[in-house]
């Protein structure tokens, strides 16, 4: 990825069970979740530097993607602002890219404290894949703004009332 986050110079590679690696596509900018659907068929990759997450028709036999497009298309776009990273949150969405059923919103990891602003990099743990461990970015906040945000930075586990479904195993 682009350590400045600005250009398109990374990459979605695929590990190959010989341990050997094929480049899927070009024009990364800061690749951020990576994950599959329930059935296994559609893989979902987000590009937070494109603020995008694509989809792809997925064969989990080959491990080959093809027609991508964009997911929740045009949603959220271009509306990064300052306030926004005090208030980020999870949202489930079903394969149509709406929201889920209840609950469909993971709270903020920034507290009422604004302990962290920006959150990044959800993941499922636990023994019963319930406890959503998220990241918190502290990369070019200014000193002021560190200040406010002492946890930035920071990996945190929220009880968030959802629970992911197991991940498929690398057969390598």
């Amino acid at each position: 990825m682009d350590e400045g986050e600005k250009l398109p110079t990374g990459g979605l590679f695929r590990l190959q069970p010989d341990l050997a690696w094929h480049k899927m596509i070009d024009g990364i900018i800061c690749s951020n979740a990576l994950c599959l659907s329930p059935d296994s068929r559609v893989k979902y990759h987000a590009d937070s530097g494109q603020r995008t997450v694509w989809a792809w028709d997925f064969n989990p036999a080959t491990g080959d993607i093809d027609k991508r497009r964009r997911f929740r298309p045009d949603r959220h776009r271009g509306r990064r602002s300052r306030r926004r990273h005090c208030r980020q949150r999870g949202v489930r969405v079903d394969p149509t890219g709406e929201a889920g059923a209840s609950p469909a919103t993971i709270p903020p990891v920034a507290s009422t404290d604004h302990a962290a602003g920006c959150s990044a990099c959800p993941m499922f743990g636990g023994p019963c894949l319930d406890i959503i461990f998220v990241t918190s970015a502290a990369i070019r906040l200014s000193a002021e703004t560190r200040a406010t945000q002492p946890q930035a930075g920071r990996l945190f586990a929220i009880k968030g009332g959802v629970k992911r479904l197991p991940e498929v195993r690398f057969r390598g």
